[in-house]
């Protein structure tokens, strides 16, 4: 039984047993791990709800393009949605697939202070863009995930602090720019933190003639020098005269 007070509905014990009992045997059959919303945090809800409503959106909006709301049967529009619900599980899925094969398995990463999910971003993906406009970086909602590793976090920390705000971003962007471009990144990260420890911040391009070598070695080409009869061979018809 349910009584109300003051709006709300309250559950008697043996209800509130038996809907505690129903959603374990959900969270059981579906293989899902149970949580609960902070205390006083009632907007936690919109982890579920926002993504919810998202559904609802889309389905509403396939169902304008489909320009009909009539389906055969039950099991088609369960089939309907299904298609619609995995191409929204596609963006979010850590499998990604070439075609039906398996390509990459993108690692999990957690923020620090709780087991929430967060982003994983290569900073390499977006180098480019970012070289074209590094004073992006600084407003970018990405920009803490696109340093690579507490090293880069406390390189980009000296650099706001010890240069004006156009020349920070522009450096940062640059040294990771040259991370990529030259694989170093792990060498890269400890030159720059070493000589700023030591109140030194070296520039761009003192950083590219120490990181960005170019070898200039010629590579060894073995020539072979043909015979006279190796081009007697290529003749179609020949005498007993050799040619040379």
């Amino acid at each position: 039984m349910a009584t109300r007070n003051k709006g709300h509905i309250q559950l008697t014990a043996a209800a509130k047993e038996d809907v505690t009992k129903r959603y374990e045997e959900l969270y059981t059959h579906y293989g899902l791990i149970p949580t609960r919303n902070n205390r006083g945090k009632g907007h936690e809800n919109g982890g579920v709800e926002s993504p919810h409503g998202h559904l609802k959106n889309r389905i509403r909006q396939t169902l304008l393009l489909r320009n009909s709301v009539d389906f055969e049967s039950v099991l088609a529009y369960q089939q309907w949605v299904d298609i619609i619900v995995k191409g929204i599980n596609t963006r979010n899925a850590d499998e990604a697939y070439l075609g039906t094969t398996h390509f990459i398995t993108l690692p999990k990463k957690f923020s620090q202070n709780n087991n929430r999910r967060t982003r994983c971003v290569d900073y390499r993906h977006i180098i480019g863009s970012l070289e074209r406009k590094p004073q992006a970086f600084r407003y970018s909602q990405l920009r803490d995930d696109l340093l690579p590793n507490e090293t880069y976090r406390l390189i980009w920390e000296g650099l706001d602090h010890g240069l004006d705000l156009r020349a920070a971003c522009k450096t940062i962007v640059g040294i990771l720019s040259l991370a990529s471009r030259t694989d170093r990144e792990a060498e890269l990260g400890d030159y720059i933190l070493g000589k700023m420890k030591d109140n030194h911040i070296p520039a761009l391009h003192e950083l590219q003639k120490k990181f960005d070598k170019k070898e200039g070695r010629i590579p060894q080409i073995d020539v072979m020098v043909a015979s006279g009869e190796d081009y007697n061979m290529l003749l179609s018809s020949y005498s007993s005269t050799e040619v040379f």
